[in-house]
């Protein structure tokens, strides 16, 4: 029995009609939600020959059954709660040139233990990854000049971070994580 490449299954790009989706005035293009059934969701460089460049908010919100997502490196803007209560994702890309993370932008992603944060970021919104209990690891790049308050709250499973000696961190970034006494 022969079995699928898997970087041929993850390279394949999700079809447009399961994205709804706007052209902005300076004619690039948000996600505005999601529609499929997808695990793996691979967003499109382009849609109709514009550039996607942005996930707006809520667009994947509460995808329950989605476990990873690829952004085409066109994506530059990521919106507040846009993956917000995946509870399965366990994998996601942010690609260089993402400048902020939204509010709430991964809160509730359940299996989500580790990410890689791009050095193009440099703020992370309010609660950004509240609540993600498996999230063990994460890479902060020396550009991140700002923190929101609770962004890494209820993360249970986070024990280390290394943070920019710059970077201005929000009231209760690391409530209820083992680095709370260390962030007080």
């Amino acid at each position: 029995m022969a079995y699928p490449n898997i970087n041929e299954v993850l390279e394949k790009t999700t079809p447009v009609e399961n994205f709804e989706w706007s052209v902005l005035g300076n004619g690039t293009v948000r996600i505005d939600s999601y529609k499929g059934d997808d695990k793996n969701v691979v967003i499109p460089a382009e849609i109709d020959g514009k550039s996607v460049t942005s996930i707006g908010d809520c667009a994947f919100a509460d995808c329950t059954s989605l476990t990873s997502i690829t952004l085409s490196d066109s994506v530059t803007s990521i919106g507040d709660y846009a993956f917000n209560n995946c509870t399965s994702l366990t994998s996601i890309n942010i690609p260089e040139g993402v400048r902020y993370l939204g509010k709430n932008v991964f809160e509730d992603c359940a299996r989500l233990a580790s990410i890689t944060i791009p050095d193009s970021v440099t703020e992370i919104g309010k609660y950004a990854f509240g609540s993600c209990v498996s999230l063990e690891l994460i890479t902060l790049p020396d550009s991140i000049t700002k923190i929101g308050k609770g962004a890494f709250a209820y993360c249970d499973s986070l024990t280390s971070i290394t943070l920019p000696d710059s970077a201005e961190i929000g009231e209760g970034a690391f409530d209820c994580t083992p680095l709370e006494d260390k962030f007080k």
